[in-house]
């Protein structure tokens, strides 16, 4: 609908900007977004491009991670990139590939994990967890960002989600 005809007509223009400015870290990681959600658009409308979409988010996710230099809200938008590129290979039926996408998430967060109270990292990190299957870091993610008064915008997969009735 319309937010897949408002991504159409910005991504072409942001990836026009970005290839004429390559070192441009911020339009990078607009551009990031802007195919991110596109796959996910894609994936969500059964629509045949969500595969590629995915693998364009995750190259320039490859692309602000290379030389260490990545601020921790890159990181956090690589590994969603790279969460959303699982998601759509795990639909397709590629348990393997998403399972490698899922690990290099996790990857990308492990080092900044201690300590931090940033949300741009736990969330997608309890998110990786618990596709991972390490449903008990997840919820232990998912409970320091309830400290922090953090509420997701997307709801917490199914085998992370915290009984209420537990502090």
């Amino acid at each position: 609908g319309a937010a897949a005809a408002l991504v159409a007509g910005a991504r072409p223009q942001l990836e026009k900007l970005a290839a004429a400015e390559p070192a441009d870290r911020v339009l990078t990681r607009r551009t990031l977004w802007a195919w991110r959600l596109e796959a996910q658009l894609d994936a969500a409308t059964g629509q045949a491009g969500a595969s590629a979409a995915a693998e364009a988010a995750t190259k320039l996710a490859e692309k602000l991670t290379q030389g260490g230099t990545a601020t921790d809200a890159e990181l956090g938008d690589c590994a969603l990139a790279e969460l959303t590129a699982g998601e759509i290979s795990a639909g397709a039926g590629d348990a393997g590939a998403a399972r490698r996408d899922w690990e290099r998430a996790s990857e990308l967060l492990a080092p900044r994990l201690p300590g931090t109270r940033d949300w741009r990292l736990l969330d997608p990190a309890a998110r990786a967890a618990a596709l991972l299957g390490r449903a008990d870091e997840a919820r232990a993610l998912v409970g320091r960002l309830n400290q922090l008064g953090y509420v997701p915008i997307e709801p917490w997969p199914v085998a992370i989600q915290l009984d209420p009735a537990k502090p």
